[in-house]
């Protein structure tokens, strides 16, 4: 017998294309055909809700008692959220330590960008000192040891972060990551040492830049508020831009000029750290994120896919994850799209409200249920059966 059957909800999936009102059936820990199904140890009567791959937050930090900052992978699946990219919490001087307490021991699936800076991202007071040559040697052991949990490195390039004040660390970087062989490289851009242009002509098909509407220092938009060509270039080569709202590394001013031009993010994450976990105003969660892409206008399939068939193909697990294929893991996540007035405030404290906000209803990681909303109709609470 099927271990769950979610029934009658708005199956949406970029991947496949598929976009109807339908069943979803998963055996054991992944999804196969629904075609006859009608019995199952659990099912979902998903009514009226959205029914959408596993959504996946590709920008967190989640090295808990690693670092002051970080979350628990814990607070995901009441996010929707089954898979998550921790984005360089910890150098290579505790990734071993990661993997093994964090990482394996996580219900949703975690991958991670290790650090440029031995010693990780400690507390928000750090100074990343990357005056002296990475030990290349180091990280190509751990990549060796962490092949499936280290996709990347990661490079923090703040002027007031860095005791270098040029691009040369970011060269480095990239450098070792092509030294060194099948890493990505994520950059953190927030008042950047260097030009955005600049940098990203030196990031590689398949880097990462985040914070892309960051607003300190120089920014993706001309003086004249145009998206600046540089940056049109790079995403024309493959260089990915990730929205990773964060607190300080988002702008509205600076969204809505790029947006108004049709500029939106590859990718749409969070930057969730443990003080922007679900009360932040700037935060809160993922899907409150993507509430905030939609209000702004970006298109409904492609706010889906920067959010499950992208961050998968990037996270090197196209098809396994991201996608409600058969054959996937049965990762699902379980929406309503509700009119709620929300409010969205930047760094700045400048304020956008929209009307419409993604709620999570139920999780599902592996074909196991991690989270179900209180008012969502959970399996097994009719009164004819047996308490």
């Amino acid at each position: 017998m099927l271990n769950i059957l979610i029934k009658n909800g708005r199956i949406f999936d970029p991947s496949t294309g598929r976009d109807e009102i339908g069943d979803i059936a998963i055996d054991g820990e992944r999804i196969v055909s629904a075609a006859g199904a009608t019995e199952a140890a659990q099912v979902i009567d998903a009514s009226g809700c959205y029914v959408f791959p596993g959504l996946i937050d590709f920008h967190t930090h989640l090295f808990e008692g690693g670092s002051t900052i970080c979350a628990s992978p814990a607070v995901l699946p009441p996010m929707g959220v089954t898979s998550a990219v921790d984005a360089g919490s910890a150098g290579v001087a505790e990734f071993e330590i990661f993997c093994r307490d964090i990482i394996r021991n996580a219900k949703p699936r975690i991958k991670a960008f290790v650090n440029c800076y031995t010693g990780g991202l400690p507390d928000y007071t750090v100074v990343e000192d990357f005056s002296q040559p990475f030990n290349v040697d180091r990280l190509r052991k751990m990549k060796a040891r962490h092949p499936e949990e280290m996709i990347g490195l990661k490079m923090r390039l703040s002027y007031n972060q860095n005791l270098t004040k040029d691009l040369d660390p970011l060269r480095r970087a990239v450098a070792a990551a092509d030294e060194i062989g099948d890493l990505a490289v994520c950059v953190h851009v927030t008042n950047p040492s260097g030009t955005m242009e600049e940098i990203v002509n030196i990031l590689r098909p398949g880097d990462i830049l985040c914070h892309v509407y960051h607003g300190q220092g120089d920014t993706i938009l001309t003086p004249d508020g145009r998206v600046k060509e540089g940056i049109l270039a790079a995403r024309e080569k493959g260089v990915i831009y990730d929205l990773a709202n964060g607190r300080k590394n988002y702008a509205h001013r600076v969204a809505e000029g790029a947006i108004a031009q049709g500029f939106f993010p590859d990718v749409v994450s969070t930057d969730l750290t443990c003080d922007k976990a679900f009360y932040h105003f700037r935060v809160r969660s993922l899907p409150f994120v993507m509430s905030k892409m939609l209000g702004f206008g970006m298109d409904f399939t492609d706010l889906i896919r920067a959010v499950t068939e992208t961050p998968a193909k990037l996270m090197h697990m196209e098809g396994q994850i991201g996608t409600l294929r058969e054959g996937a893991f049965g990762d699902v996540t379980i929406m309503t799209l509700e009119d709620v007035r929300t409010i969205h405030e930047d760094f700045f404290e400048e304020k956008r409200v929209f009307d419409k906000l993604f709620v999570p209803q139920m999780t599902i990681i592996g074909g196991t249920v991690y989270y179900g909303a209180p008012t969502f109709d959970l399996p097994g609470m009719d009164d004819t059966r047996p308490r």
